[in-house]
């Protein structure tokens, strides 16, 4: 279908990319289900580690390489986080066209040291008409996300828009281990 072409389809389709929504939603959960959450958190890591080396790779390729390098394109990264909607991988990737267009459009009336303040403009734009970015859900507390939160956890960065589904399910699962343990 189409989901497979879409950015971050990975994430909703695979096995692995299913385990790694499962433990950022809900730990406790997510080991019940048997997913193992340290190793879920190595992946994670290696994976944001191999994509930054790369990045910086073909960053290096485009341009020269000093100690500044990275503080050059960090302005843009963030505007295109923050436009695009935190914690949406759709719109991360519609927030970095966005970004990117506007400063390669901005040379053609602007001078090239005023680029960077397109993204300082764009995050000012969309946070005045919609806070939460383009494609960003609106947050939900604590309390709104489910009972079963660890407290020495960060919250959760994205929240499924099927949240009263979601804690059904919870209720569901945990009635099932349940009678497990009280069958055992």
């Amino acid at each position: 279908g189409g989901t497979d072409r879409q950015p971050g389809a990975s994430a909703t389709v695979t096995r692995t990319g299913k385990a790694m929504r499962a433990v950022a939603d809900n730990l406790t959960l997510a080991g019940i289900k048997g997913i193992n959450a340290e190793m879920v958190a190595r992946l994670v890591n290696f994976v944001g580690m191999g994509l930054a080396g790369i990045g910086g790779m073909l960053l290096g390729l485009d341009t020269s390489i000093d100690p500044l390098t990275g503080f050059r394109v960090i302005l843009s990264v963030f505007a295109a986080a923050v436009v695009g909607g935190l914690g949406s991988i759709p719109g991360a990737v519609v927030g970095a066209l966005a970004i990117g267009v506007a400063e390669e459009l901005s040379l053609l009336s602007l001078a090239p040291a005023y680029r960077t303040a397109v993204g300082f403009v764009a995050i000012l734009l969309v946070l005045t008409v919609r806070p939460r970015g383009i494609l960003g859900e609106r947050a939900r507390t604590r309390e709104q996300h489910g009972a079963a939160v660890d407290d020495r956890l960060p919250a959760p960065l994205f929240v499924s828009c099927h949240g009263d589904h979601r804690e059904r399910r919870e209720e569901e699962l945990l009635d099932q281990l349940l009678r497990l343990v009280v069958r055992g």
